[in-house]
């Protein structure tokens, strides 16, 4: 079952918060593009962030803020929903989320003709020996582990990933 609605709106100034569900926090970050446009209202890309922890969401847009629109989710129910209506150049989402787990959810935007080029970037604490190649062979574009300890190295694939354009199914090498 899917939360009420959430309506992306933009935000002149610096970020607004939507909560779609008061007990699991905000819903969307604004400066959001429009359901017809794939960057924001400065003409730059738009990363959607699926994370649970208010803490990792905090980290995340301070390192990203001022390069990317972003949209944020603490769900990946949320985030379907979102999606509807959002379309972001990249996805940037926890494994470990409520109600429906971040392999699940990529799955459904995978099975989805207007999301499945997407590229997705595994953001996960799960960082045991063979998690990387599990998260690949998912379907993830990348994977990086948590906590983000070199911001270059989550900045770098960000940016690969997004030049590479709709994914292709093939990861990153490394």
């Amino acid at each position: 079952m899917y939360p009420q609605p959430v309506e992306p709106i933009r935000a002149a100034r610096g970020p607004s918060r939507v909560p779609s569900n008061p007990q699991r926090g905000p819903a969307v970050t604004n400066r959001v593009p429009g359901p017809d446009s794939r960057h924001g209202p400065d003409g730059r890309k738009t990363v959607m962030m699926i994370e649970d922890n208010e803490d990792s969401r905090l980290i995340l847009t301070a390192l990203l803020r001022n390069s990317y629109e972003l949209v944020e989710c603490s769900s990946g129910v949320q985030a379907l929903q979102v999606l509807r209506g959002v379309r972001p150049d990249l996805i940037l989402m926890d494994i470990s989320l409520p109600e429906m787990d971040g392999v699940e959810t990529l799955s459904r935007i995978r099975a989805d003709k207007n999301l499945k080029e997407i590229p997705v970037i595994a953001l996960t604490a799960h960082a045991m020996a063979g998690d990387r190649d599990l998260h690949l062979k998912a379907g993830f574009n990348d994977y990086i582990s948590k906590p983000v300890v070199d911001e270059k190295v989550l900045l770098s694939a960000i940016q690969e990933q997004i030049e590479k354009g709709p994914s292709s199914g093939s990861p990153r090498s490394g």
